[in-house]
């Protein structure tokens, strides 16, 4: 296998982990100002949601790849889900929201095609170490992200001794500039890598020191 396509294959794979892994914690925050949803069941099941569009998509995509070429197929799929994401920045209401985004999710899951096409560029004896590779990818992909969302946390309050998670805005960007909108810009980058945020008033000014 091209050493060289097999890094930007892992690196595809390790963006895409630690982007979903960073996104997690902003989405009681978002809803809370968004749409003035506090409740953690609908962030709950909203996150249930996505799982399961990408559970249903891709048996849809891997019958694509059978007559489409892997590669192509992704660059179609993934072309398809940045201009979704762009479209989230028009998303006025919840409905519409949930719609674009979870749309989105449905071609942003096709890089799941990755793992399979990896495999099978490699020779029967290098398998093992390419599924270990692939596995400590995902495993450390997943706790760089938390740790990166993690890094800058500006609690804005407690209550009855319960941190509440949708007080708070983990901000991982320039924080010498506290009044750039942290949030709209991260759900953005990290759904697709277009910073262009959601609507100006979909996140209000947090300063973040």
């Amino acid at each position: 296998m091209n050493s060289q396509l097999k890094f930007f294959l892992v690196a595809m794979v390790a963006v895409s982990v630690i982007s979903d892994s960073m996104l997690v914690p902003f989405y009681p925050q978002f809803f809370a100002t968004a749409f003035s949803i506090t409740a953690p069941q609908h962030v709950g099941l909203y996150l249930s949601a996505i799982c399961f569009v990408v559970m249903l998509a891709f048996p849809l995509w891997a019958d694509a790849a059978k007559h489409i070429p892997v590669l192509r197929l992704l660059v179609y799929t993934q072309f398809a889900a940045g201009v979704l994401s762009i479209l989230c920045y028009e998303s006025d209401s919840l409905p519409d929201f949930w719609f674009v985004s979870l749309l989105m999710q449905v071609f942003k899951g096709s890089y799941l095609l990755t793992y399979p096409f990896v495999m099978s560029l490699e020779h029967k004896d290098r398998h093992g170490g390419t599924i270990g590779l692939l596995s400590v990818i995902v495993h450390l992909g997943a706790i760089a992200g938390a740790g990166i969302a993690a890094r800058h946390l500006v609690c804005l309050g407690f209550v009855e001794d319960v941190y509440l998670a949708q007080q708070s805005i983990r901000t991982f960007f320039n924080t010498s500039h506290p009044h750039k909108r942290y949030v709209k810009t991260a759900l953005s980058i990290l759904n697709m890598g277009f910073m262009l945020g959601l609507s100006p008033y979909y996140m209000s000014t947090t300063p973040a020191h």
